[in-house]
């Protein structure tokens, strides 16, 4: 429940942030995944997993989508105290 009270104060305070690529590079090694099935997994362009893999900000639905197909909450995936305006 807290998770999910984080998640949605996530969405609505920041424009954009930055997810941990190493994070989701060991998801995406568990799964098969390479950067560019994941952004056709995710139904994102491979312009935002480069963003995402060189730890560039992101919209906060962005990063859902890639979280979801993950398997995981955003929250698991942001950058330790990083929301950018």
């Amino acid at each position: 429940m807290l998770i999910d009270i984080m998640e949605r104060m996530i969405y609505m305070m920041a424009s954009k942030m930055i997810l941990n690529p190493s994070k989701i590079w060991g998801l995406m090694v568990n799964k098969g995944l390479s950067w560019k099935s994941l952004a056709v997994a995710a139904g994102i362009s491979t312009r935002i997993t480069y963003k995402v893999s060189h730890g560039q900000a992101i919209y906060p639905i962005t990063a859902k989508k890639i979280a979801d197909t993950l398997g995981v909450r955003v929250t698991d995936l942001a950058a330790s105290g990083v929301m950018v305006d």
